[in-house]
């Protein structure tokens, strides 16, 4: 009997769910670690996210309600610390994780994908960077990913009450972020695009899609009592503020700020999804994916991490597809060498975008691995990049006031 309990007890433990749950906390630990040891201070976003926390309303002119109403709550049950406001974001990266593994076995992932697709969100740089700090960002990406989970029970014929979940679910992403909208667009075009199509025959679709614009609307209606603020401000910022970056930025930048070890990661996704036959019946989330990337490439100025919420799907797919070239012959070694070039890259590239070294000592080791201080707003920096240099000087400005 001792021996059957303890048999089983490892199986457990180095199953695929065990490794999702390890490399979640892993994340989490990460993000709580910083948190409580950076030696920075408050980023400008937080201090707006603060300052809208206490001035509730249904809109404001860059962004939806939401994530104010979220920072609200946080100051009221565990404070405005940099480590109070920085916690659910640091959540939010561990349940981003733990639902990207869950999809992964969705698609049919074992030990090995659940493994790499975990890795590939927990070391891909941008989401490191939006996990750090608190803003409307890192909901976003949870948001993201928990739809993609929903639409794949959707595919696979779970039961169609799940179309009101994921309207409420878009509803509330949209509330979060308007860019949500290209998730939604992306789904009906999967849907046509697919098998999927008889869907739209039936009401639970547009049901989805009334649930999401209900929960929506009082910022529609905000915005067309205040001369549609927000689209103007998205059309400054495209025209101005963001007029230097190309589309050629914006794909390039896909190797970049995803670590470029985890380039094969996403790559095998995309393929995952339209070249390979148990990954086609899954097809219309790599429309989903598709049709988010031809929005942004449109747009033209389109900043690279814009599609960083939509590429938990692409890791997930690609730790399945990656799992299946493994099983060929004189494949096994890419196990290894992927997993090995992930962790290692993602290490040593971490201080990057994660802000654990003190900045002198960061100065030093972006230097020697010939990384220079970058901005994507057309400022001109000294030694550190914007993100880390917006940390520093708001309680010097502060006492000016």
């Amino acid at each position: 009997m001792n021996i059957k309990i303890k048999f089983l007890a490892k199986e457990y433990l180095t199953s695929d769910i065990a490794i999702i749950v390890y490399i979640s906390v892993a994340k989490l630990l990460i993000h709580l670690y910083s948190n409580a040891f950076a030696n920075y201070g408050i980023f400008r976003d937080e201090l707006y996210y603060i300052a809208c926390s206490k001035r509730l309303d249904i809109g404001y002119v860059d962004q939806p309600p939401l994530a104010s109403y979220i920072m609200a709550f946080s100051r009221m049950i565990i404070g405005d610390s940099v480590f109070a406001i920085r916690s659910l974001p640091a959540i939010a990266s561990a349940m981003t994780v733990f639902v990207t593994g869950a999809i992964t076995r969705e698609l049919g992932g074992k030990r090995f994908a659940v493994t790499i697709s975990c890795l590939a969100v927990t070391f891909s740089l941008i989401h490191l960077a939006m996990f750090t700090f608190f803003s409307m960002n890192a909901f976003d990406i949870l948001f993201w990913t928990i739809s993609f989970y929903l639409v794949i029970k959707l595919i696979k014929g779970s039961t169609s009450k799940l179309w009101l979940l994921l309207g409420v679910l878009m509803g509330l992403g949209l509330m979060n972020k308007i860019t949500f909208l290209w998730f939604g667009l992306g789904l009906f075009v999967g849907l046509l695009a697919t098998v999927s199509r008889k869907e739209l025959k039936t009401a639970r679709p547009f049901l989805a899609c009334l649930i999401a614009l209900f929960i929506f609307l009082p910022y529609i209606i905000w915005n067309i009592q205040n001369d549609f603020a927000h689209l103007e401000f998205i059309r400054t910022a495209s025209a101005e503020k963001y007029s230097s970056i190309t589309p050629v930025d914006f794909i390039l930048g896909q190797f970049l700020i995803n670590n470029p070890a985890v380039a094969p990661v996403w790559l095998a996704g995309l393929y995952f999804f339209f070249f390979n036959e148990s990954g086609k019946k899954f097809k219309l989330l790599g429309f989903i994916f598709l049709t988010s990337f031809t929005v942004l490439v449109v747009n033209w100025h389109s900043k690279p991490e814009y599609l960083s919420p939509a590429m938990p799907i692409l890791f997930a797919s690609g730790g399945v597809m990656l799992e299946l070239i493994s099983y060929k012959k004189y494949w096994n070694w890419i196990k290894y060498t992927i997993t090995a070039f992930v962790i290692v890259f993602g290490i040593v590239l971490m201080p990057v975008v994660l802000p654990i070294l003190p900045p002198q000592t960061y100065i030093a080791y972006s230097k020697s691995l010939g990384i220079a201080p970058s901005t994507a707003e057309g400022n001109t920096l000294e030694e550190l990049p914007q993100f880390y240099a917006d940390m520093f000087g708001w309680e010097e400005f502060a006492k000016t006031i």
